[in-house]
């Protein structure tokens, strides 16, 4: 019964649906859908410390580390140590942002497959109320 109302539980059932279908859409491309996303902030809102990077993905710091560590070993990022010595800023690099660019039509083909099923209505209404969720905690 408890899993039938839950939102914990239905929100975690359409994140891992919606993220197999970018898994696999990116499954061509150079990057992850997780890379993906962190250059995309990067680009956004660069530079940016590892911190700031965490939070605006609502991501751990040490999973945004690992990531962080992958890309900049593919040349894809810009790091240099912050104001504090443990803190390390990050920019996109060129590599980092033609490869992005070059991954836009993948992302795009992705968010197509998602919005065919659920409808461009039903997805406004819903993301109207996951913004009410996330700005009530």
């Amino acid at each position: 019964m408890l899993p039938q109302v839950c939102p914990a539980s239905h929100l975690n059932m359409a994140y891992k649906a919606v993220r197999r279908v970018f898994e696999q859409e990116f499954r061509s491309s150079p990057l992850t859908s997780v890379q993906f996303a962190i250059l995309v902030h990067l680009s956004l809102y660069e530079p940016i410390s590892s911190a700031e990077l965490a939070e605006r993905l609502g991501s751990d710091p040490s999973t945004i580390s690992r990531n962080m560590d992958s890309l900049e070993d593919r040349n894809l990022v810009d790091v240099k140590r912050g104001e504090d010595r443990r803190e390390r800023v990050y920019r996109l690099a060129e590599t980092g942002r033609r490869i992005l660019n070059d991954t836009v039509p993948i992302w795009r083909q992705a968010q197509h497959r998602v919005l065919r099923q659920v409808g461009r209505g039903e997805w406004q209404r819903a993301l109207r109320v996951l913004r009410r969720i996330e700005q009530a905690h």
